[in-house]
């Protein structure tokens, strides 16, 4: 029996990636988390865009300008709170797991830094894209629609919304 050490092999890149990923994606698709970021995002970027709508056709009767003014405010506010709130959601997990010492313990095991940071930021992203992007921007589109009287272009929507999303993950 030898008593010398032998090397190990030197740690990959991306080592233990798909056990971080799946952990992570499990805290995101459950549904309570998705109800709860649900009704956050409804609030914080629906809710801003209705009321002004609301109150808008008792001042203007135009729609013209009441569509005009409902796309101005909902783009601006969805894409300045899904900005905000994508920074937040992403860097709460990072440092809340950095307090509690999670963090400290994940790394100690046989995974990369880079695949613990890369994880949280594939779980976070596929999130936000769903309950930010896709259901509020479902939620937007029958709102504005709703206002304007008449439905709206849905190409053109769906291309602003794709534009929302690549800002977002920039």
């Amino acid at each position: 029996m030898t008593t010398e050490l032998q090397p190990l092999p030197e740690k990959q890149t991306l080592s233990g990636f798909r056990n971080m990923l799946r952990i992570e994606n499990s805290r995101w698709w459950n549904m309570r988390n998705i109800l709860t970021q649900s009704v956050v995002w409804l609030a914080a970027v629906n809710f801003i865009v209705a009321m002004p709508l609301i109150v808008a056709p008792m001042i203007e009767d135009s729609p013209a300008i009441l569509l005009e003014l409902g796309v101005e405010i909902f783009m601006g506010v969805f894409s300045m709170v899904l900005a905000i709130g994508s920074v937040i959601l992403l860097q709460g997990s990072l440092v809340g797991e950095k307090q509690s010492g999670t963090a400290a313990w994940i790394l100690s095991n046989p995974i990369s830094r880079t695949s613990y940071i890369l994880s949280k930021l594939a779980a976070n992203t596929g999130g936000i894209m769903f309950v930010g992007i896709i259901l509020q921007g479902a939620v937007g589109y029958i709102i504005l629609s709703y206002a304007s009287g008449a439905a709206l272009p849905i190409a053109s929507y769906v291309t602003a919304m794709g534009l929302l999303a690549l800002f977002t993950l920039f």
